[in-house]
Order: structure tokens, then C-alpha cells, then sequence
């Protein structure tokens, strides 16, 4: 049986496809007035996608230095 999607879930799911952080953020400035729990969600979206966005500079940086001692 397939349950029906309420609007607050639809839009969670949002949050986490439509871009990295640009599309949370947008969704989250439009809708966070809607309710507490989709605020919240769209906070730790956000949260989490600017945590892999320096873990991932972190990471580029860290191959590009032992790449250039591996030469």
C-alpha cells in the first residue's frame, strides 16, 4: 500500500535534490514560514551541504599536495 505524500514531506525531500546549496536555500527561504518542522529541515539541509562543501576543499587540497610530492 502506498501512502499519500503530505506537503511537508515533499517538500524535505526537495531540499536534498535540488542542487547543493543553492536549491535548499531557495526552498528553504520560500517555505520556512510554512511550518517549524520544514524550517528545521531546511536548516539542517543546509548545514550538511556546506559541511561537504569544505570537507570536499579539504579533500581537493589535500590530493592536489600529494600529487605534487608524487611526481
Amino acid at each position: 500500500m502506498v501512502c499519500p505524500l503530505s506537503r511537508q514531506r515533499i517538500t524535505r525531500i526537495v531540499f536534498h535534490f535540488l542542487g547543493h546549496i543553492l536549491g535548499p536555500l531557495i526552498v528553504w527561504l520560500m517555505k520556512r514560514g510554512d511550518s517549524p518542522e520544514i524550517d528545521a529541515y531546511g536548516k539542517e539541509s543546509l548545514n550538511f551541504q556546506i559541511s561537504m562543501l569544505i570537507y570536499d576543499a579539504v579533500a581537493a587540497i589535500l590530493c592536489a599536495v600529494l600529487s605534487a610530492f608524487r611526481s
